[in-house]
C-alpha cells in the first residue's frame, strides 16, 4: 500500500504545490502566481496564505497527517567528509554562513552518515505559509523534510516509488524534520535495526574499560620502578643505551656553503597535484531551469568529485556555461570536467580567478543542448 491511511504528502516546488493524499488518484496541484517570490523570498505572505487556504479547503484532508516535502530546487546542500570535530565544525559553519539569506530565516539540518555529513538548509519563509494555513484549518502536520534526504533528486512530479520512500522511512522523517531542533544524527539504512542504544556504550562496558585502564597504569608504574630504581651492583651510574649511542657519535663537520648557481640549476620538484576530494566546486543555476545545478552535481559526482555545493546565480539569462578555475587545478581534471559538460551544454566558456579563496571551481550553467 502506497500510503498509510492517514498520510498526505504536500510537495512544495518553486512554482507550485502538489498534494498527494489518495492512492491511485492524480495529485491536486496549485500553481503559484508569477513573481510571487523574489530570490526565494515571498513578497506578499498574506496573499499567498489566502491562495493556499482556498486551495486546501476544497480538498477533503480531515483525519490526515501531513508531511511537507521540500523540492531540491529550494535547498542548499553540501556533503563534507568525516574528520575531527573541530574541522567538521569549521566546514559546517562556513557553509551555512555563505547562504545568502537572513540567518533568522534559515533552517538547517546536519545528517551524519557513514560516508560524510550532509548539510542541508532552506529558507523557512517558503514553507511557513503552508504550515500556518494547515494550523488554521486544524489539520495535523507531521514533518517538513527535504526530499534529497530520501535519495530523491528529480524535480519532476513525485512517483509512487518516491512517495513510498518518504512515507516508509520514519527514522529519516525524524532526523531531517525542519520543524525539530537540529541535532546531528547518524542516518541508518532500512536494513539496520534502530536501537535506543545505538552509538552509546553500556555501563558494563564502560566499567570494563575503566578497570583495564587502571591495570595498565599499575603495570606501567611497576616497570618504571624496576628500570630506574634497580640497585646497581657496581655502584656506578650507567647511561641508558640510547643515550650512549648519541654520546659516542662523532661530531659532524659543518656543511660547506651551497653554490647558488648550482642550486638554481637544479630543477625544483613540481607541487603535488590536488586530489578530487580536496577540490571545492560551486555550481550555480544560471538559467532558472529547475534542477539544472543539481543535475550537474550528479554528473560530477560520477567523476568522483565529492565536495560540491549548489545554488542560484544572481542572473538567470546565461546562454553559455561558464567554468572558472583557480590556478592550481591540473589540466587533466579540467579536461575531464569540460568533456563531461560538453555532453550537456551548447557552449562552454573557460575563465580563471586567482582571488577566489572559497572554491577551486565555480560553474554557472547555461543553455542545454
Amino acid at each position: 500500500m502506497l500510503f498509510s491511511k492517514s498520510i498526505a504528502i504536500f510537495y512544495l516546488r518553486r512554482n507550485s504545490l502538489e498534494v498527494y493524499a489518495k492512492q491511485n488518484e492524480p495529485a491536486a496541484q496549485l500553481n503559484f502566481p508569477p513573481n510571487y517570490e523574489k530570490d526565494e523570498e515571498i513578497i506578499d505572505q498574506g496573499k499567498i496564505e489566502q491562495l493556499i487556504a482556498n486551495f486546501l479547503s476544497k480538498l477533503n484532508l480531515n483525519g490526515y497527517k501531513i508531511i511537507i516535502a521540500v523540492s531540491n530546487e529550494l535547498l542548499f546542500e553540501k556533503t563534507i567528509p568525516r574528520s575531527d570535530s573541530k574541522k567538521e565544525d569549521q566546514e559546517t559553519n562556513k557553509f551555512f554562513a555563505e547562504i545568502p539569506f537572513d540567518p533568522q530565516k534559515i533552517v538547517k539540518k546536519e545528517i551524519k552518515t557513514q560516508n560524510g555529513i550532509n548539510l542541508i538548509a532552506t529558507n523557512k519563509n517558503l514553507y511557513e505559509a503552508i504550515v500556518h494555513v494547515i494550523q488554521k484549518l486544524t489539520l495535523e502536520i507531521e514533518a517538513v523534510v527535504p526530499i534529497t534526504a530520501f535519495g530523491i533528486t528529480s524535480t519532476a512530479t513525485l512517483t509512487k516509488q518516491d512517495l513510498s520512500k518518504i512515507t516508509s522511512n520514519q527514522n529519516m522523517q525524524k532526523i531531517s524534520n525542519f520543524l525539530e531542533e537540529n541535532v546531528p544524527k547518524i542516518a541508518t539504512t532500512a536494513k539496520e535495526p534502530i536501537s535506543a542504544e545505538t552509538g552509546t556504550e553500556t555501563k558494563p562496558k564502560q566499567t570494563k574499560l575503566l578497570i583495564l585502564g587502571i591495570v595498565l597504569i599499575l603495570i606501567g608504574a611497576v616497570l618504571i620502578t624496576i628500570l630506574f630504581f634497580k640497585p646497581n651492583l657496581t655502584n656506578k651510574f650507567t647511561l641508558p643505551i640510547f643515550v650512549k649511542k648519541i654520546v659516542d657519535q662523532p661530531i659532524l663537520e659543518e656543511p660547506e656553503p651551497t653554490n647558488l648557481e648550482e642550486s638554481q640549476a637544479t630543477p625544483s620538484q613540481e607541487p603535488a597535484e590536488i586530489s578530487k576530494a580536496d577540490i571545492k566546486i560551486h555550481i550555480l543555476n544560471g538559467t532558472g531551469t529547475s534542477g539544472q545545478a543539481n543535475q550537474v552535481k550528479i554528473q560530477l559526482e560520477k567523476l568522483s568529485f565529492t565536495n560540491i555545493e549548489t545554488g542560484n546565480a544572481a542572473n538567470k539569462d546565461f546562454d553559455e556555461t561558464v567554468i572558472i578555475y583557480t590556478t592550481n587545478i591540473p589540466q587533466s581534471i579540467k579536461d575531464e570536467i569540460e568533456a563531461e559538460l560538453a555532453n550537456t551544454f551548447q557552449k562552454i566558456e573557460i575563465a580563471a580567478d586567482e582571488q577566489n579563496e572559497n572554491y577551486n571551481i565555480v560553474i554557472t550553467t547555461g543553455k542545454p543542448k
